[in-house]
C-alpha cells in the first residue's frame, strides 16, 4: 500500500496511525465496496491539513464554492494583443466572492491562503479578524482509486485517466448549472 504520509509527519505516531485508518476505510471491501469517491475524504482532508499545517495563514475548505464571472466582452484587455484564455469558457480568475452574473461551483478541497487583521474586543460579540483578502491557492478534485485488481501498466493508466478527469471537472465544474442570482 503507497504511502500518504508526509516526510514531516512520518515520526508522529498519532498522525501515522490516523493515515493507515483513513486509508484503509478508503480500500476496505466492507465499508466502501463500490469504491466511492466519498470514502477518500477524510484521507485527502487530513493529507491537505497535514500538508499546510505550519502555515498559519492557509488553511483547508473542503467542498468549497468558487464564483466565476461572465468576461465582459465590452471591457477591452490591457494586453489585448494575446489570445491566452481565449477558448476557456469565457469566464475571468475564480473567486471567493459571489458577483452579479456570477456562476458558481463545489470543488472537493480548496487551499485558501487569507489575510487578516486583528479586532478589537467589543463586549460579548466575537470580533476575532476581519478577514481582508481570500485567494484560492490551491484546488483539489477527488477520484475514487481504480480497480483494486489493476497493477503494474494498467494500474499507471486508469490513474491517468483519473487525473485527467479530475482536470476536466475541476476546468468546467458545472459553472453553467448554478447561476447565482444578484
Amino acid at each position: 500500500m503507497p504511502s500518504w504520509i508526509l516526510p514531516g509527519h512520518r515520526d508522529n505516531t498519532v498522525m501515522r496511525h490516523k493515515t493507515i485508518l483513513e486509508t484503509s476505510l478508503a480500500f476496505s471491501r466492507t465499508h466502501n465496496s463500490r469504491n466511492t469517491e466519498y470514502f477518500w475524504y477524510p484521507l485527502w482532508d487530513q493529507t491537505l491539513s497535514d500538508l499546510v499545517s505550519d502555515i498559519p495563514n492557509l488553511i483547508v475548505a473542503p467542498q468549497f464554492s468558487l464564483w466565476y464571472a461572465p468576461i465582459d466582452d465590452d471591457v477591452e484587455d490591457v494586453d489585448e494583443g494575446e489570445d491566452e484564455g481565449e477558448g476557456e469558457d469565457d469566464i475571468s480568475l475564480a473567486s471567493t466572492i459571489p458577483g452579479k452574473g456570477a456562476r458558481g461551483a463545489i470543488v472537493d478541497f480548496a487551499i485558501l491562503n487569507l489575510t487578516a487583521i486583528a479586532e478589537p474586543p467589543q463586549g460579548h460579540h466575537y470580533r476575532g479578524w476581519r478577514i481582508t483578502a481570500a485567494t484560492v491557492g490551491l484546488l483539489v478534485e477527488v477520484k475514487r482509486f481504480p480497480h483494486r485488481r489493476l497493477k503494474g501498466p494498467d494500474l499507471k493508466a486508469q490513474i491517468l485517466l483519473r487525473v485527467d478527469k479530475a482536470r476536466d471537472d475541476l476546468t468546467r465544474q458545472d459553472t453553467s448549472s448554478c447561476t447565482m442570482q444578484a
